[in-house]
């Protein structure tokens, strides 16, 4: 029987080689304005009262998906995570769900700022929806919603949140596709 030579497979992410890894120095656009300000004098009391406070805006932030989303994946399965970065994505709190999901999330807030903040820009009312698994993502099925928080003109915070999708429209059903070439094919 005949065999024919196997060609390997190409990248479809050669731009991207070896995914993002964030630079200990971002390298934002001075056109984004960061939120820098910050009380040397808080006192341990104020600042465990808004500790708490972001802990369980965080938590309810998470609950809220679970309720609304109509996904049993986040219902029984709490195959979600919503977090709170500061202006240069820094984590702040991540939820006690999935924990995997919130340690990408970051990555991803620090590419948006490397290669967005020029291009199209980050504005107040923004969204950016990602499932990239070179910037940010576990795997292209945990989709991620970013969004920038704005104090005036300046960017103050992030908030986040990831959950896993059924389906992104891979060649097979649930998006587990194990004849995939590339990450297209995948969905």
């Amino acid at each position: 029987m005949p065999t024919t030579a196997h060609k390997p497979r190409q990248s479809t992410f050669s731009a991207i080689k070896g995914g993002y890894i964030p630079p200990e120095h971002l390298q934002i656009s001075p056109k984004l304005k960061l939120h820098r300000k910050h009380d040397r004098n808080l006192d341990p009391v104020t600042f465990e009262v808004i500790r708490h406070s972001l802990w369980n805006v965080n938590e309810e932030h998470g609950a809220t998906i679970q309720r609304l989303s109509g996904s049993p994946v986040a219902m029984y399965a709490l195959d979600l995570n919503p977090s709170i970065l500061t202006e240069d994505g820094e984590f702040v709190f991540f939820g006690p769900y999935m924990q995997y999901m919130s340690g990408v999330t970051d990555t991803q807030v620090k590419w948006i700022l490397e290669n967005r903040a020029d291009n199209p820009g980050i504005r107040n009312g923004d969204m950016f929806l990602a499932n990239d698994p070179w910037v940010g993502a576990a795997h292209q099925q945990d989709v991620m919603l970013i969004c920038p928080v704005f104090h005036g003109d300046e960017l103050f915070c992030w908030v986040t949140n990831c959950l896993h999708q059924y389906d992104i429209g891979g060649i097979t059903p649930s998006s587990f596709c194990l004849a995939a070439e590339n990450a297209y094919e995948e969905g």
